[in-house]
């Protein structure tokens, strides 16, 4: 909350301590009668699948730290017409949000992905990570230390990599410094394995 919500009554909901169900966050959201809603993109896509109309007092959503279902946006829009969707995007140490974008129907050309949108207020955001050489190089050159990487689209190349730099090595999906189907590879069989998840996952 900032200084400004603070100012005009806004108040804060902070959740219980444990995991709940998905239909129990959805009963406290609406017994608490939150109207501006902060949710990972994973529980985006479920509540909207499993719990949409608990979501119904809600007048704006933000989410993000991964990626978006598009159908899950699609079917919010319509079912959740007097909300304002954002989709947040950004790596962890700015606390998920470095770009934001407020969420319209996506058309069926656009089906694989929704947009990150603009930098907020007062930042800059520098999109370098489709090419995973040239933003190692960025930082290089911002006194930045990174790991040594490569970037590959086939599992051959990868094993020749891996085995260049040793394992465990770390895998990073897609254009996102994080998100869906990363994680670490310990061995050449685990390496296989997620690899053969991305290729089903994207």
């Amino acid at each position: 909350m900032n200084e400004s919500e603070a100012r005009n009554g806004a108040r804060l909901v902070i959740f219980p301590p444990h995991a709940p169900s998905l239909a129990e966050l959805g009963g406290f959201i609406q017994k608490r009668n939150i109207t501006t809603l902060w949710l990972t993109a994973g529980l985006f896509n479920q509540m909207i699948e499993e719990q949409v109309e608990a979501l119904g007092g809600v007048r704006q959503l933000l989410a993000g730290g991964d990626v978006l279902s598009v159908s899950a946006v699609n079917r919010a829009l319509v079912e959740l017409p007097d909300c304002q969707f954002i989709n947040g995007y950004g790596p962890t140490e700015n606390t998920n949000i470095s770009t934001e974008y407020v969420l319209v129907e996506i058309g069926e050309q656009d089906q694989r992905t929704i947009p990150i949108g603009y930098p907020v207020a007062n930042t800059e955001a520098i999109i370098l990570t489709e090419d995973r050489d040239k933003f190692s190089h960025h930082l290089s050159t911002i006194n930045i230390p990174t790991p040594r990487s490569h970037a590959t689209g086939s599992l051959n190349e990868a094993l020749k990599i891996a085995k260049e730099i040793g394992f465990p090595v770390m895998i990073r999906a897609g254009f996102a410094l994080g998100g869906h189907g990363s994680g670490v590879a310990y061995d050449e069989t685990e390496l296989k394995k997620l690899f053969g998840y991305l290729e089903n996952a994207y």
